[in-house]
């Protein structure tokens, strides 16, 4: 089962239209807004046997569809926040073999929800819930799990360390988290006089990958060394290995 939030009193039928609406291939925006402003909860159950929510929908849903045309989650978003959603009631999976929301925003590393992961954090996102995005995102990049090796994979990857990088920036996060600290090895002589603060603003770097160490090709990138590099000076400014945690 999804781990998603449950409220007393839900009303399920206007999650069940919300989640239904979300996974639309045409959404409505009108219609969010009005299932919202109803009483709709994007972190609710859909109905009671159902642990699945609107946003691990909207997460897992990759291609999004408006008047013919593609646009990102943000919008969304908005308006989740707009009708009260509060980013620390995302809940971590209760069990090993359950799916969170977080762990599903890992299928969709790109620049829109790299912004928004920013936004989710700056309202109280808890620790809990973002390491299951960044063991997700891990274990993709060690394990690639069948999927092509092409330029929409690497595009994948560098967003998805343009997160990794904007969740270290935050102090309270690299002193809770109990996944980054594998990566974000502050102590490491090599990264010892970078501010993380400068993640904060993902056009300040870019992010390049050494395959010489890697040794699951094609099936992933597991032991490859991701270096980061500032834009202006073109000094590497971090570094790490890509290894999937063990379970």
């Amino acid at each position: 089962m999804i781990e998603a939030n449950y409220k007393e009193k839900i009303d399920f039928s206007l999650n069940h239209k919300l989640c239904k609406e979300i996974c639309s291939r045409k959404i409505d925006l009108g219609k969010i807004e009005k299932l919202l402003a109803s009483g709709a909860d994007p972190l609710g159950y859909e109905d009671e046997n159902n642990g699945s929510c609107a946003l691990e929908h909207l997460f897992f849903y990759n291609d999004i569809v408006r008047d013919d045309e593609t646009f990102g989650v943000m919008e969304i978003v908005n308006l989740f926040l707009k009708y009260g959603m509060d980013p620390s009631l995302i809940q971590p999976a209760k069990t090993d073999d359950s799916v969170s929301v977080m762990w599903n925003l890992a299928f969709r590393c790109n620049k829109d929800t790299t912004e928004l992961l920013k936004i989710l954090i700056d309202n109280g996102l808890r620790t809990c819930a973002l390491d299951e995005f960044i063991d997700h995102f891990f274990e993709d990049c060690a394990y690639v799990g069948g999927c092509e090796i092409n330029r929409m994979y690497f595009d994948y990857l560098e967003w998805g360390f343009r997160m990794i990088m904007l969740s270290a920036s935050y102090p309270r996060i690299i002193e809770e988290s109990k996944v980054l600290s594998r990566y974000i090895d502050t102590d490491n002589e090599k990264n010892k006089n970078t501010d993380l603060l400068m993640f904060r603003n993902y056009d300040k770097y870019n992010c390049k990958i050494d395959f010489s160490t890697c040794n699951n090709m094609p099936f992933g990138i597991r032991n490859a060394c991701v270096k980061i590099f500032d834009n202006q000076s073109y000094d590497r400014v971090w570094m790490f290995y890509i290894q999937a945690l063990l379970k």
